[in-house]
C-alpha cells in the first residue's frame, strides 16, 4: 500500500512496460550498454585512461583493448548546452587514429569517425571503438 519512494505522476505512462515498446527509451538503452559490457572484455578489465581532464561539462576516458580487441572510447556530456571536444589519446599509449562509433544517443554521431572537433549534443553519450 506504501511505497518507500513517492509514485511519479506519469507512472501510466512512463514505466518499463511503456518503455519496452520504444527502442530508443531509456531502458532499452541501459539494455543495450549492459549487453555491451558483457560482451566485450574491454569494458571489464581494459585499463582505463582519464581523458580531458580540464573538462567541467564533458566525461571522457578511454579503456584499452584486451584479447586482442580494440580500445573503447566513451564521452559523456553532462551539460544542458552542446560540447564540442577533441579526444586525444597521444598520452594513454593508444596509437590508432580512426574511430568508429559503438552507441550513442545522438543520431548525429552515428557515423564519427575521428577523435578530432566530436560535437556532444545537450546531455548526449558517445562510445567509440579505436581503430
Amino acid at each position: 500500500d506504501k511505497t518507500w519512494l513517492p509514485v511519479a505522476s506519469d507512472y501510466r505512462t512512463v514505466n518499463v512496460k511503456a518503455e519496452e515498446g520504444q527502442p530508443d527509451s531509456l531502458l532499452n538503452w541501459y539494455k543495450r550498454l549492459i549487453a555491451m559490457r558483457r560482451t566485450d572484455p574491454t569494458l571489464r578489465d581494459g585499463n582505463q585512461h582519464m581523458l580531458d581532464q580540464d573538462s567541467r561539462s564533458v566525461l571522457s576516458y578511454v579503456r584499452e583493448g584486451v584479447d586482442g580487441r580494440p580500445s573503447i572510447v566513451v564521452a559523456l556530456n553532462f551539460t544542458a548546452q552542446p560540447q564540442t571536444i577533441t579526444l586525444d589519446l597521444k598520452d594513454t599509449g593508444i596509437k590508432a587514429t580512426t574511430v568508429r562509433t559503438l552507441m550513442t544517443s545522438d543520431p548525429s554521431l552515428e557515423k564519427t569517425n575521428s577523435l578530432d572537433k566530436i560535437v556532444l549534443a545537450p546531455f548526449a553519450s558517445w562510445i567509440g571503438s579505436v581503430r
